[in-house]
């Protein structure tokens, strides 16, 4: 289960739908609840990614960048770095 506790990405064109979706498909397959921190800086376009495992481990992600802004890319890097963790 994924909870999403803060998201301060504004939604344009459905970007904060897209960006919780790929998150969720991403940890929503492992176990225990998830808790996430969605950050845009004010002074920056930087989008901030913290997970909070069910173990309190805590993985940071930072995505800058059309190319990196796609749900594609955001559930693909977050999943790839979560399955290397669990291993």
């Amino acid at each position: 289960m994924v909870r999403i506790n803060w998201n301060t990405v504004p939604d344009l064109h459905g970007q904060r739908a897209g960006l919780v979706d790929a998150i969720e498909a991403a940890v929503g397959r492992l176990s225990g609840e998830w808790s996430v921190s969605i950050t845009e800086s004010s002074d920056s376009t930087l989008w901030e990614v913290r997970l909070r495992s069910p173990t309190g481990d805590e993985h940071v992600f930072e995505f800058e960048g059309e190319e990196q802004k796609t749900p594609a890319y955001i559930r693909d890097t977050i999943a790839m770095a979560l399955t290397r963790s669990q291993s």
